[in-house]
């Protein structure tokens, strides 16, 4: 028995059919689920970060063995359709029946050109401008980490430079997804600038990028004019260490 239904988007609304029929399923999608090429090369131009390549490799998993998909005519089709919804949070999903109009036992048919149609669309464009706030967060990641290999990182809790250690917070900081890094590097910039703007000594901001997440504290400290440090700019490096441990 099939049946169709009108999917409702922020874009043009598309036509799908749904399915309840098994006999379907000997597609590409189904047979082979794509070549792995095709995969990486698509997915990977949207899912810059580690943790929203994961997920949409498990939510892409969970939609086609769950039969919420039934045929898709290729990858690009299967990014579409997951960039054009999102849960609560933001976070992109394939959507249930419970986010359609269409029976809850429902499997979707993906019309052709639903990723080339998305790319062209202004929600899809503005969420790139968005984005824009987010690579800070991703230089913050890699200025910890040229330091950290290049040995010229400072030491916490009077111990010397230790990569274990670093390692253990870039790694938190590399599982923020790429929405939460908007705010983290919202918030970042937003300090810098807010220090400068009100000539503060030393500005301090605290960022929790989302509910029971990691919080983070950004320290703006003014390096000392007209005053000469013994220790040079080493010890005003570790200044602001000292403060965030008081």
């Amino acid at each position: 028995m099939r049946r169709t239904f009108e999917v409702k988007t922020t874009f043009t609304p598309l036509k799908a059919q749904c399915s309840h029929s098994q006999s379907e399923m000997s597609t590409p999608l189904f047979g082979s689920f794509m070549s792995l090429m095709t995969l990486l090369w698509t997915s990977l131009r949207e899912f810059d970060t580690a943790p929203d390549f994961v997920r949409y490799l498990r939510e892409r998993e969970r939609a086609i063995r769950g039969g919420r998909i039934a045929i898709a005519p290729g990858e690009r089709e299967l990014l579409g359709w997951y960039l054009r919804h999102a849960d609560e949070v933001g976070l992109h999903v394939f959507p249930d029946a419970t986010m359609l109009v269409a029976p809850e036992s429902a499997a979707i048919h993906l019309p052709s050109g639903l990723y080339e149609d998305l790319k062209g669309s202004l929600p899809y464009l503005r969420k790139k401008e968005a984005d824009a706030a987010s690579y800070a967060w991703d230089r913050l990641i890699t200025l910890f980490t040229e330091h950290v290999l290049g040995g010229t990182s400072v030491g916490s809790n009077g111990e010397g430079p230790n990569a274990a250690s670093a390692e253990r917070a870039l790694r938190i900081m590399a599982a923020e997804p790429r929405i939460m890094r908007r705010m983290l590097g919202t918030a970042f910039v937003g300090a810098l600038r807010a220090a400068e703007e009100q000539a503060r000594d030393r500005f301090a901001r605290v960022a929790v990028p989302q509910p029971a997440g990691t919080g983070y504290v950004f320290m703006v400290l003014a390096y000392p004019t007209g005053k000469e440090l013994a220790g040079g700019y080493d010890q005003y490096r570790r200044v602001p260490i000292a403060m965030l441990q008081a």
